[in-house]
C-alpha cells in the first residue's frame, strides 16, 4: 500500500513544483503564455507517453497480441510509468488550461 502511495504522491508533487517554478518565471517576465508552451507540452507530451504506453493508439487485436507476448512484470512495469507521467502531466495542463481559460476573458 505504502508503493502505491508513494507511486501516486511523488510524480504529482513533482508536476506541481514544475508549475509552480514556470508560474514564477511567467510572472517574473510577465508573460502568461510562458506557462501555456511550457507547461502544457510537458503535460501533452507527458500523457501521449502514457497513452503509448497502454497501447490507446493500436486497435484491440494488436492489444491482445501485445498483451500475450508480454510478461506480468514488464505489463505491471510499463503500468507504473504510464501512471507517473500521467500524474506528472495532470497538473501541468490544468494549469495551462486555467490560463487558457482565463485568457479569453
Amino acid at each position: 500500500m505504502k508503493k502505491n502511495k508513494r507511486l501516486i504522491n511523488r510524480p504529482f508533487i513533482l508536476g506541481s513544483l514544475i508549475l509552480i517554478i514556470v508560474v514564477i518565471i511567467s510572472l517574473i517576465l510577465n508573460d502568461w503564455n510562458i506557462i501555456i508552451t511550457i507547461s502544457g507540452s510537458l503535460g501533452s507530451i507527458c500523457f501521449i507517453i502514457a497513452a503509448a504506453l497502454l497501447g490507446v493508439f493500436v486497435s484491440a487485436n494488436q492489444q491482445r497480441a501485445n498483451f500475450n507476448m508480454t510478461e506480468n512484470k514488464d505489463r505491471i512495469k510499463k503500468n507504473e510509468i504510464a501512471t507517473y507521467l500521467f500524474l506528472l502531466g495532470t497538473p501541468n495542463i490544468i494549469g495551462a488550461v486555467i490560463v487558457i481559460i482565463n485568457s479569453k476573458r
